[in-house]
């Protein structure tokens, strides 16, 4: 699923495991209770995104854009690469 469009998706309380969505747009997608455990979303648009209560364990979000993403109760521990991203209400 690298490079898909799934902007505005719903994909709340899905499991996403090793998946591949580097460069994916999820733009306005309803990430709600994701779980996305060692997930590669490096590079991913994350923007206006709700990853509220997610799971992003062992997850590489290297150069991932969280502009107006909410991300309350989000868990990022265990791993979980940033670099420089950081969502903006966490």
């Amino acid at each position: 699923m690298s490079g898909a469009d799934l902007s505005g998706a719903n994909l709340r309380n899905v499991w996403l495991f090793k998946a591949n969505l580097t460069g994916a747009n999820l733009s306005g997608a309803d990430l709600t209770g994701l779980n996305a455990l060692q997930a590669d979303l490096s590079d991913a648009n994350l923007t206006g995104a709700d990853l509220s209560q997610a799971r992003l364990l062992w997850a590489n979000l290297a150069g991932t854009k969280f502009a107006g993403t909410k991300c309350a109760q989000t868990e990022w521990a265990d791993g979980a690469m940033i670099a420089g991203s950081a969502c903006p209400d966490s």
